[in-house]
Protein backbone atom coordinates (compact mmCIF):
# COMPACT_ATOMS: atom_id res chain seq x y z
CA UNK A 1 0.00 0.00 0.00
CA UNK A 2 1.03 3.53 -1.02
CA UNK A 3 0.18 6.69 0.78
CA UNK A 4 0.61 10.04 -1.03
CA UNK A 5 1.54 13.15 2.03
CA UNK A 6 2.29 16.24 1.38
CA UNK A 7 3.54 18.50 4.30
CA UNK A 8 4.78 21.59 5.22
CA UNK A 9 7.21 23.47 6.99
CA UNK A 10 6.09 24.60 10.28
CA UNK A 11 8.53 27.12 11.43
CA UNK A 12 7.65 29.24 8.10
CA UNK A 13 3.71 29.27 8.84
CA UNK A 14 4.66 30.43 12.48
CA UNK A 15 6.91 33.06 10.97
CA UNK A 16 3.87 33.95 9.00
CA UNK A 17 1.16 34.20 11.20
CA UNK A 18 3.39 36.45 13.69
CA UNK A 19 3.61 38.99 11.14
CA UNK A 20 0.39 39.34 10.48
CA UNK A 21 -0.08 40.25 14.03
CA UNK A 22 2.39 42.71 14.41
CA UNK A 23 0.90 44.49 10.85
CA UNK A 24 -3.18 44.28 12.51
CA UNK A 25 -1.41 45.83 15.87
CA UNK A 26 0.50 48.71 13.92
CA UNK A 27 -2.77 49.06 11.74
CA UNK A 28 -4.66 49.76 15.55
CA UNK A 29 -1.88 51.77 16.55
CA UNK A 30 -2.11 54.02 13.67
CA UNK A 31 -6.09 54.10 13.55
CA UNK A 32 -6.12 55.25 17.33
CA UNK A 33 -3.40 57.57 16.49
CA UNK A 34 -5.13 59.60 13.89
CA UNK A 35 -8.34 59.18 15.89
CA UNK A 36 -6.61 61.23 18.56
CA UNK A 37 -5.17 63.73 16.18
CA UNK A 38 -8.64 64.53 14.74
CA UNK A 39 -10.29 65.15 18.11
CA UNK A 40 -7.64 67.37 19.34
CA UNK A 41 -8.25 69.54 16.23
CA UNK A 42 -11.73 71.43 16.08
CA UNK A 43 -11.32 72.10 12.93
CA UNK A 44 -10.77 68.74 11.14
CA UNK A 45 -13.93 67.55 13.52
CA UNK A 46 -15.59 70.64 12.01
CA UNK A 47 -15.00 69.50 8.52
CA UNK A 48 -16.11 65.75 9.14
CA UNK A 49 -19.13 66.96 10.56
CA UNK A 50 -19.78 69.59 6.87
CA UNK A 51 -18.56 66.35 4.87
CA UNK A 52 -21.01 64.18 6.03
CA UNK A 53 -23.77 66.47 6.46
CA UNK A 54 -23.09 67.59 2.49
CA UNK A 55 -23.16 63.79 1.59
CA UNK A 56 -26.38 63.30 3.07
CA UNK A 57 -27.31 66.87 1.32
CA UNK A 58 -25.90 65.22 -1.74
CA UNK A 59 -27.54 62.07 -0.97
CA UNK A 60 -31.19 63.38 -0.72
CA UNK A 61 -30.87 65.76 -3.96
CA UNK A 62 -29.43 62.70 -6.06
CA UNK A 63 -32.93 61.50 -4.73
CA UNK A 64 -34.99 64.58 -5.49
CA UNK A 65 -33.73 64.30 -9.18
CA UNK A 66 -34.26 60.76 -10.14
CA UNK A 67 -37.72 61.16 -8.76
CA UNK A 68 -38.68 64.42 -10.54
CA UNK A 69 -36.75 63.01 -14.03
CA UNK A 70 -39.13 59.85 -13.36
CA UNK A 71 -42.57 62.51 -12.94
CA UNK A 72 -41.27 63.91 -15.94
CA UNK A 73 -41.07 60.63 -17.97
CA UNK A 74 -44.42 60.00 -16.64
CA UNK A 75 -45.60 63.36 -17.87
CA UNK A 76 -44.60 62.89 -21.49
CA UNK A 77 -45.70 59.76 -22.00
CA UNK A 78 -49.01 60.92 -20.69
CA UNK A 79 -48.78 64.03 -22.81
CA UNK A 80 -48.15 61.81 -25.84
CA UNK A 81 -50.62 59.56 -25.39
CA UNK A 82 -52.94 62.65 -25.29
CA UNK A 83 -51.66 64.22 -28.45
CA UNK A 84 -52.57 60.64 -29.88
CA UNK A 85 -56.07 60.55 -28.66
CA UNK A 86 -56.89 63.96 -30.18
CA UNK A 87 -54.96 63.71 -33.41
CA UNK A 88 -56.93 60.57 -33.86
CA UNK A 89 -60.14 61.76 -32.95
CA UNK A 90 -59.53 65.20 -35.21
CA UNK A 91 -58.97 63.02 -38.03
CA UNK A 92 -61.68 60.83 -37.47
CA UNK A 93 -64.03 63.96 -37.30
CA UNK A 94 -62.56 65.65 -40.37
CA UNK A 95 -62.68 62.62 -42.42
CA UNK A 96 -66.13 62.38 -41.41
CA UNK A 97 -66.72 66.24 -42.71
CA UNK A 98 -64.59 65.52 -45.50
CA UNK A 99 -67.55 62.78 -46.91
CA UNK A 100 -70.31 65.22 -45.89
CA UNK A 101 -68.65 67.72 -48.00
CA UNK A 102 -67.92 65.54 -51.25
CA UNK A 103 -71.57 64.37 -50.93
CA UNK A 104 -73.08 68.11 -50.73
CA UNK A 105 -70.88 68.98 -53.68
CA UNK A 106 -72.03 65.97 -55.24
CA UNK A 107 -75.28 66.90 -54.74
CA UNK A 108 -74.82 70.82 -55.46
CA UNK A 109 -73.22 69.37 -59.19
CA UNK A 110 -76.16 67.23 -60.29
CA UNK A 111 -78.72 69.35 -62.46
CA UNK A 112 -81.22 67.29 -61.44
CA UNK A 113 -81.48 67.98 -57.52
CA UNK A 114 -81.56 71.90 -58.39
CA UNK A 115 -84.67 71.01 -59.56
CA UNK A 116 -86.70 69.92 -56.95
CA UNK A 117 -88.58 72.10 -54.53
CA UNK A 118 -86.55 74.07 -51.79
CA UNK A 119 -87.61 71.46 -48.96
CA UNK A 120 -86.32 68.95 -50.47
CA UNK A 121 -82.97 70.07 -52.30
CA UNK A 122 -81.96 71.25 -48.80
CA UNK A 123 -82.63 67.53 -47.57
CA UNK A 124 -80.64 66.22 -50.05
CA UNK A 125 -77.45 68.82 -50.14
CA UNK A 126 -77.18 68.90 -45.77
CA UNK A 127 -77.20 65.34 -44.49
CA UNK A 128 -77.13 64.55 -40.16
CA UNK A 129 -73.60 66.12 -39.68
CA UNK A 130 -74.23 69.24 -40.13
CA UNK A 131 -76.81 69.27 -37.85
CA UNK A 132 -73.95 68.78 -35.02
CA UNK A 133 -73.47 71.16 -31.76
CA UNK A 134 -70.29 72.51 -32.79
CA UNK A 135 -71.40 73.13 -36.28
CA UNK A 136 -72.02 77.03 -36.64
CA UNK A 137 -73.77 76.13 -40.45
CA UNK A 138 -74.17 74.84 -43.49
CA UNK A 139 -73.91 76.97 -47.19
CA UNK A 140 -73.65 76.51 -50.54
CA UNK A 141 -71.83 79.70 -52.03
CA UNK A 142 -72.28 80.80 -55.60
CA UNK A 143 -69.31 81.93 -57.48
CA UNK A 144 -70.05 85.66 -56.78
CA UNK A 145 -69.52 85.02 -53.53
CA UNK A 146 -73.38 84.64 -52.29
CA UNK A 147 -75.22 82.39 -50.23
CA UNK A 148 -77.20 79.70 -52.70
CA UNK A 149 -78.67 77.38 -50.15
CA UNK A 150 -78.22 77.04 -46.43
CA UNK A 151 -78.59 74.27 -43.96
CA UNK A 152 -81.48 76.04 -41.98
CA UNK A 153 -82.77 77.52 -45.49
CA UNK A 154 -82.28 80.94 -44.70
CA UNK A 155 -80.35 82.59 -47.69
CA UNK A 156 -79.69 86.39 -46.97
CA UNK A 157 -78.71 87.81 -49.93
CA UNK A 158 -77.15 90.80 -48.70
CA UNK A 159 -74.29 89.04 -47.50
CA UNK A 160 -71.10 88.20 -49.57
CA UNK A 161 -68.34 86.13 -49.01
CA UNK A 162 -66.22 86.92 -52.26
CA UNK A 163 -63.11 88.26 -50.14
CA UNK A 164 -62.62 85.32 -47.87
CA UNK A 165 -59.89 83.06 -48.08
CA UNK A 166 -61.89 80.02 -48.59
CA UNK A 167 -63.81 81.42 -51.33
CA UNK A 168 -60.57 82.26 -52.84
CA UNK A 169 -58.25 80.01 -52.53
CA UNK A 170 -61.15 77.67 -54.37
CA UNK A 171 -61.39 80.42 -56.88
CA UNK A 172 -57.97 80.35 -58.03
CA UNK A 173 -56.71 76.75 -57.63
CA UNK A 174 -59.41 74.19 -59.16
CA UNK A 175 -57.56 71.72 -57.56
CA UNK A 176 -57.49 72.42 -53.56
CA UNK A 177 -59.43 69.83 -52.36
CA UNK A 178 -60.66 70.01 -48.68
CA UNK A 179 -59.26 73.79 -47.32
CA UNK A 180 -59.24 74.90 -43.35
CA UNK A 181 -59.24 78.14 -43.23
CA UNK A 182 -58.07 81.57 -40.91
CA UNK A 183 -60.12 82.09 -38.13
CA UNK A 184 -62.73 84.83 -39.18
CA UNK A 185 -65.61 86.59 -37.53
CA UNK A 186 -68.66 85.05 -39.04
CA UNK A 187 -70.78 87.59 -40.90
CA UNK A 188 -73.97 84.99 -40.87
CA UNK A 189 -73.40 84.53 -36.87
CA UNK A 190 -73.30 87.96 -35.48
CA UNK A 191 -69.53 88.21 -35.56
CA UNK A 192 -68.93 85.03 -33.54
CA UNK A 193 -65.11 83.61 -34.32
CA UNK A 194 -65.28 80.82 -36.81
CA UNK A 195 -63.36 78.35 -38.85
CA UNK A 196 -64.45 76.88 -42.27
CA UNK A 197 -64.03 73.91 -43.78
CA UNK A 198 -64.69 74.03 -47.94
CA UNK A 199 -64.43 72.23 -50.93
CA UNK A 200 -64.93 73.24 -54.25
CA UNK A 201 -68.14 72.72 -56.50
CA UNK A 202 -67.36 72.73 -60.27
CA UNK A 203 -70.05 74.51 -62.53
CA UNK A 204 -72.36 74.81 -60.04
Amino acid sequence: MRIICEGGDAHVAHQTLSLRRRLRKKFRMLGAAVSRYVGNQPFFVGLAGTLVAASMAGLTLLTLSSGRTDALDHARETSRKLVAIIYMNLERNVEIHDLSLNARADGARNEASRKLPADVQRAVLFDRTTTAAYLGGAYVIGGDGRIVASQNGEVNATVRLADRDYFLVHQRSPAVGLYFSHPFHSRLRDGRLSIGLTRRIDDA
